[in-house]
């Protein structure tokens, strides 16, 4: 996969770019088990706010603290495999960050000239704060709205029910999926 990058390369990679004049915007999040139209959406939308578009895949174990002990589905570097795979995305890193914020983390190491979250989490002042003290400025900080309601969590519920139904007509072994 070529668009991957060890976060602590990134820093020398994304530092070329931005010499060569090219604006660097990061966004980062799950992505579990599949990229979906809001993400695609996302994506799109941060391209158009710069040249480079660096996402953060967040770390397993951070996935877990926000989103349970069953998540992720896949693992980090399967979800970079695939949100590297996208057109619009040019790299893909996977910052080891447990704290909240991973992505900012992340910012402080390449810092970008604009970072993105969607409307879900909003940046708060403190997170301004933050940015000043560790990097001596803050960036853009945008907020893109989301245009869908779908959700990986929705997804996976919805594969859940599925196969509990599925399971219950007889049509699913119960060796067939484990959902954990």
């Amino acid at each position: 996969m070529g668009k991957y990058f060890p976060y602590l390369k990134l820093e020398k990679i994304i530092a070329g770019e931005k010499e060569q004049g090219k604006r660097v915007v990061l966004t980062g999040g799950a992505f579990d088990v599949t990229v979906h139209p809001g993400h695609i959406y996302l994506f799109r939308k941060c391209k158009e706010l710069g040249d480079i578009l660096v996402v953060n895949v967040v770390n397993d174990e951070r996935v877990r603290m926000y989103k349970g002990e069953t998540r992720p589905i896949l693992g980090a570097y399967e979800r970079a495999i695939y949100v590297g795979e996208l057109e619009s995305v040019d790299y893909v890193t996977i910052h080891p960050s447990v704290k909240q914020g991973p992505t900012i983390d992340l910012a402080i190491l390449i810092k970008p000239h604009v970072i993105v979250r969607s409307t879900e989490r909003p940046w708060l002042d403190e997170d301004r704060q933050r940015l000043m003290e560790l990097m001596g400025y803050v960036p853009e900080l945008i907020n893109i709205e989301r245009t869908d309601d779908i959700s990986s969590t929705e997804i996976i519920e919805a594969l859940r029910k599925r196969a509990g139904e599925r399971f219950a007509k007889g049509t699913l072994g119960a060796n067939d999926i484990d959902f954990g």
